[in-house]
């Protein structure tokens, strides 16, 4: 019940948490930003990683202290370019620079899809996952593409699902982000919008062995982008046919289905 009611008990303002894998000046985190950053009443905190971090998924960083390289304000956002994971960032943000826990958190827009199997190394969806341990409102938005370029219209997407949670249309429970996957087509051609489940994943990998000019052996994993089996109602079903795919995600891993054959069973150990 708090998640419906969480912008509207708040004074005025609004104030949103942003970050992403791809680093601080990737196209992504400007334009979403930008388009954030037009809402009335809001102030944005922007916390992410100085250099590239994808696939770094929810991972931490204990050995090593976290150093914020850079930081600047442009108009009602505040920019923080800091050392460690997208999710090292989202803490810093959330227990540090804040100075109050955020009303919401969005993550990228990351430059290609997160569906599937590859959610499980997405540090885009994992910093949002954050957002649960926090009980904030967490969005994750990726558009579909290895070269995508559309991250306006993606931006303009998230915004108005944003609108729809706000205004108390959809309803999240705390335990669940929402992870928001755009294709990277003209925005007339897009169909619309459906809530989707994760779709299983098609990989074509292979690490490769190489000699560096010393002689020494070093290993390169490489691969095409991943294809996903086209079940109706999966996320890579969904942007196969020109439709935003939102599929809700949770921190437990746990298979309920195979515990309760598991607890059936009369084994003696």
């Amino acid at each position: 019940a708090r998640n419906r009611l969480l912008f509207k008990d708040r004074p005025r303002e609004v104030h949103i948490l942003i970050t992403n894998d791809d680093g601080i000046d990737a196209p992504g985190i400007r334009v979403l930003a930008a388009e954030f950053a037009t809402i009335k009443d809001v102030k944005i905190t922007v916390v992410a990683p100085h250099l590239q971090r994808s696939a770094s998924s929810h991972s931490l960083t204990f050995h090593d202290p976290l150093r914020i390289y850079k930081q600047w304000e442009e108009g009602n956002v505040r920019w923080f370019a800091a050392s460690g994971t997208p999710t090292d960032c989202v803490m810093l943000g959330m227990y540090r620079i804040c100075g109050e826990k955020p009303d919401f958190l969005l993550t990228g827009i990351n430059r290609g899809a997160n569906m599937g199997y590859d959610i499980s190394y997405s540090a885009t969806v994992s910093s949002a996952l954050e957002g649960i341990v926090m009980q904030v409102p967490s969005l994750a938005v990726s558009l579909v593409g290895r070269n995508p370029q559309r991250y306006d219209m993606a931006a303009r997407w998230a915004h108005r699902l944003f609108d729809k949670w706000q205004a108390s249309q959809i309803s999240v429970p705390h335990r669940s982000i929402l992870s928001m996957n755009i294709p990277d087509i003209p925005e007339e051609e897009i169909k619309g919008l459906l809530f989707t489940r994760q779709g299983k994943s098609i990989y074509h990998q292979d690490v490769k062995q190489l000699a560096d000019p010393w002689g020494r052996d070093y290993y390169w994993i490489h691969g095409e982008l991943p294809q996903g089996e086209l079940e109706e109602g999966t996320d890579f079903k969904a942007v196969h046919d020109g439709y935003v795919s939102v599929t809700p995600i949770q921190m437990s891993f746990t298979d309920d289905e195979t515990l309760a054959n598991l607890r059936k069973t009369e084994l003696k150990f």
